[in-house]
Parts: structure tokens; C-alpha cells; sequence
């Protein structure tokens, strides 16, 4: 029981952390806020999961599994969500480098695919 109490008094304290820390908006907040969200998604889907066994007693390495990839997925998100060459918000305009990712996935003709976020627009 006691683990239990602990469990969700550590969920409170990321959602309150999480609500926090959105007072400014720059790539490390943005990173942070996602992998925080992603970790208590992931708890929560751990937790989940390991209700949905015989013996749930048994099974709590659910839980870590699914923080971790929760706070894995959040971060990615996070990263993927903070890099933009051209940002519109508002009357603002914010210009950054972006990030240029490259993945080896099957091409035809056997070549690597190169990606670049270059516009994004906030309605």
C-alpha cells in the first residue's frame, strides 16, 4: 500500500512540476515539459497493463517499463516539437536553424532519406 500512496504522490509531483515550468517557452521547456508528460503517460499505461494480468503482484517491472518508455517517447516528441526553422505565432515571427535528421530506412535505388522541419504555423 505504502509503494501505492508513493507511486501516485510521484505522478502529483510531475504534474505539478510539469504546470510549473511552462512559464517559458524555450527548447529546454519544451523538451522537459514532453518527457515529463510522456513519463506519467507511460506510468500510467505500466500500470494499466500490469492490472490487466492474473497476478498483478508479480508484474510491477510494468510500470518501469512503460516510465521509461514513456519518458524515452516524451523526450523524442519534445525534440521533435522544439526545432522549427520558421515559427509563426501570432504577430511574432521566431527564425532557428533546424535540425536536419538523416535515416537509413529502405530507399528505392539504396540511398539515405534526409528530413528538415522548415515551416511550422500556430493557429
Amino acid at each position: 500500500m505504502k509503494k501505492i500512496i508513493a507511486f501516485f504522490l510521484c505522478i502529483l509531483f510531475m504534474i505539478v512540476t510539469a504546470a510549473t515550468c511552462m512559464a517559458g517557452e524555450t527548447v529546454g521547456s519544451i523538451v522537459l515539459i514532453d518527457t515529463l508528460y510522456g513519463t506519467a503517460t507511460g506510468t500510467i499505461i505500466g500500470a494499466a497493463l500490469m492490472l490487466f494480468t492474473h497476478t498483478p503482484s508479480d508484474h510491477w517491472e510494468y510500470i518501469g517499463y512503460g516510465t521509461a518508455t514513456g519518458a524515452i517517447a516524451g523526450m523524442l516528441f519534445g525534440m521533435y516539437e522544439a526545432t522549427a526553422f520558421v515559427e509563426l505565432e501570432g504577430d511574432t515571427m521566431k527564425i532557428a536553424m533546424p535540425t536536419i535528421t538523416t535515416s537509413s530506412h529502405a530507399i528505392a535505388g539504396g540511398g539515405v532519406q534526409t528530413t528538415m522541419e522548415l515551416l511550422r504555423v500556430r493557429f
